[in-house]
């Protein structure tokens, strides 16, 4: 039997700055950073829940997700996978997907 580590995050709300979680989009950035600093790299990192931060503004909704993906990109791993949330169907409900072009959906998308 092959071993198989992963990394599971969840609620990563790129875009989202104020209190409960001052931090934000760089709490996102800085576990990039812990997940390539690890001694061995996971064979897997899955994403779930809410990838962004809501908003009706269907322009800064996809800013939010080519950040998203911009930011996951950075991270060193065997494969990145992504069960998005709410926040990423936006109060307009799943219509709101339609805003991210499919390039940036796939593969990656469960």
């Amino acid at each position: 039997m092959t071993p198989f580590s992963f990394v599971q995050l969840s609620d990563a709300p790129v875009g989202f700055n104020g209190p409960p979680d001052p931090l934000g989009t760089k709490a996102f950035e800085r576990a990039v950073e812990m997940i390539n600093g690890l001694s061995t790299a996971p064979d897997l990192v899955l994403f779930t829940r809410d990838l962004t931060h809501d908003t009706e503004e269907k322009d800064v909704h996809a800013q939010r997700m080519r950040q998203f993906l911009e930011i996951s990109k950075r991270m060193r791993v065997g494969k990145v996978m992504c069960v998005p949330g709410e926040h990423d169907a936006g109060l307009g409900g799943v219509a709101r997907w339609k805003c991210v072009p499919s390039a940036l959906r796939s593969p990656h998308w469960v």
